[in-house]
C-alpha cells in the first residue's frame, strides 16, 4: 500500500490517527472551537516537522492531556452549577444501602409538555475503568442530551472496595429503586404499549456500559446466578 511521502503524507497520517476532538466541536462553545481546531492541529504539524518517534508521541500525549484538561474547564463548571443550583433536581438519594449507592434525578422542564417526567427515563452508569468515576461529571447530560426525559445518574460500588458482582447488584437495586420511584407513580405512563407510553432506558459509558450489558444478561437468564455479594461500606 503507497504512502503519502513528505510533509503531506505526515499531515495526512496525523489527521487519521488524531481525531479525538473531531467529534465535539459541533456542541463545544464558540469561543473555545480554535482551540479544539489547535488541539487537531498540532499533532498533525509535530508529525510533519519530527517525524512519528517516541519523543513526538510522548509531547503529543501530554499536550493532548494539557489541552483537554483547559477545555474541559467550561463544562465542569456547568456541571457543578447545575447539580448544585439546578431547577428540578433530587440529589444524592440513596438506592441501597452500601456507601456509594446514591443518585442524582434532574427532572426535565414541565412546560415541554411531556408530564413530570417527561417521554422517558434515562438511567445512566458512569464509566472509569471500574475503579473511579463520579455521577457528578453528568449532570448536564439531561440538560443537552435529554431535555425531554428524566435522567437518573448513579454511583456505584467500586474497585478495589468492590467486586463486579458487587457492582452489578449495585446497578440491579438502582433499576429497582427507579422503577418503583419513578416509573410506578403512574402505571398507564409506565406501560410501553398504551398511548403515549414511554420505556425505562438503561445508559452506560465504558465500564459503565459493560455493567449495564452484565446486569440486564443476568436479569435476563443469559448467564450464571450471581452470589450474594459482600457489602462494602
Amino acid at each position: 500500500m503507497s504512502r503519502k511521502p513528505g510533509w503531506r503524507g505526515a499531515l495526512a497520517r496525523g489527521g487519521r490517527k488524531r481525531g479525538m476532538y473531531e467529534d465535539r466541536i459541533d456542541v463545544a462553545p464558540l469561543w473555545i472551537r480554535p482551540l479544539i481546531l489547535a488541539m487537531n492541529l498540532t499533532p498533525r504539524v509535530l508529525a510533519a516537522l519530527f517525524g512519528d518517534g517516541s519523543f513526538v508521541k510522548l509531547v503529543v500525549a501530554v499536550l493532548d492531556s494539557v489541552f483537554y484538561s483547559f477545555v474541559m474547564i467550561p463544562f465542569a463548571v456547568r456541571s457543578y452549577l447545575r447539580r448544585q443550583y439546578g431547577k428540578r433536581v433530587w440529589r444524592n438519594v440513596e438506592y441501597g444501602p452500601r456507601e456509594r449507592n446514591r443518585l442524582d434525578v434532574y427532572l426535565p422542564d414541565p412546560e415541554l409538555g411531556h408530564g413530570r417526567f417527561g417521554k422517558s427515563v434515562i438511567l445512566f452508569v458512569h464509566g472509569g475503568a471500574w475503579y473511579w468515576g463520579s455521577k457528578t461529571y453528568h449532570a448536564l447530560m439531561q440538560e443537552v442530551s435529554f431535555p425531554d426525559s428524566t435522567v437518573v445518574c448513579i454511583n456505584y460500588s467500586l474497585h478495589p472496595h468492590a467486586e463486579v458482582e458487587t457492582m452489578v447488584h449495585d446497578i440491579s437495586l438502582a433499576i429497582k429503586w427507579t422503577h418503583d420511584t419513578i416509573c410506578k407513580q403512574d402505571p398507564a405512563w409506565w406501560l410501553t404499549d398504551s398511548p403515549g407510553g414511554a420505556p425505562l432506558i438503561l445508559v452506560g459509558h465504558s465500564a459503565g456500559a459493560h455493567l449495564c450489558a452484565l446486569t440486564l444478561s443476568l436479569r435476563c437468564g443469559l448467564g450464571p446466578p450471581l452470589p450474594n455479594p459482600t457489602l462494602h461500606r
